[in-house]
């Protein structure tokens, strides 16, 4: 646990071995550092692995006031910081990728190799906005079934699926004003002309299911980011919670 910004609280996870190679890993909005134990349990011991709940998320306490993506980059480097990380390779999905995005622009010298998963520089805010409006009203559980279900690629048997409910769980213990900010943050961002300064070896991970960030997003980002490669998977949102195996060997692969 970090304390900083006057006594607000981030928490983290280190597991893994010391001595391997450094890899953090980002998770997406409405879900926490746990979504990744699976895939942690597969990395062996040739990783040090990093986990971070986002503000508002997990253990963390909710980041004040309005946020921007840049706030959550903030927070990483404040992690990354008082673990005495230098640089690191990185995976992150969704808001989490938004955050490697904006870290290779501007923290270029803090990154070795970046994996951005079912992310995009730009997103259209009709139905975000539309999700704030109604957690605003009817608080998060209004909207948790539609927004869980979503990270899975098969919506038709998801509340018999143990994943699902450890990813439900997450969604519910989210502080709901701060989940709106973040949801704030990403309609905010736009890093599409930016997208050229990217110079770090580049994995781009898309889904074929994906309804949130739809598999043309990570094809923009593919062909703006010079010599990134790209992957297409057949699942939702959240592939790593859809097949943990599968993207474990994926990181393993790129990384090694």
């Amino acid at each position: 646990m970090l304390a900083i910004d006057n006594g607000r609280k981030i928490h983290f996870e280190i597991n893994g071995n010391p001595a391997g190679r450094k890899l953090m890993l980002l998770n997406s909005l409405g879900t926490s550092l746990r979504s990744w134990d699976e895939v942690v349990g597969l990395l062996g011991d040739q990783y040090h692995v990093l986990r971070i709940d986002k503000s508002g998320h997990g253990q963390s306490d909710p980041h004040p006031g309005t946020a921007r993506i840049a706030d959550n980059t903030a927070d990483v480097l404040a992690v990354m910081d008082a673990v005495q990380w230098d640089k690191a390779s990185v995976c992150g999905v969704s808001i989490g990728g938004m955050t490697i995005i904006d870290m290779a622009i501007h923290y270029p010298d803090r990154l070795d190799k970046i994996i951005i998963s079912n992310s995009s520089s730009y997103v259209s805010p009709e139905n975000l906005m539309e999700r704030c409006v109604m957690i605003d009203h009817f608080g998060l559980a209004f909207v948790a079934d539609k927004v869980v279900g979503r990270f899975f690629v098969d919506q038709s048997t998801v509340s018999s699926n143990r994943r699902y409910m450890v990813a439900l769980r997450d969604f519910l213990s989210c502080d709901g004003a701060n989940y709106i900010n973040w949801c704030n943050a990403i309609v905010a961002m736009d890093y599409r002309d930016q997208l050229h300064e990217i110079k770090a070896e580049t994995l781009v991970i898309t889904g074929q299911h994906d309804k949130a960030t739809p598999a043309h997003m990570g094809q923009y980002l593919h062909a703006s980011i010079k010599g990134s490669t790209m992957i297409e998977l057949p699942y939702g949102h959240i592939p790593y919670m859809d097949n943990p195996e599968k993207y474990a060997g994926i990181l393993k692969r790129f990384i090694s």
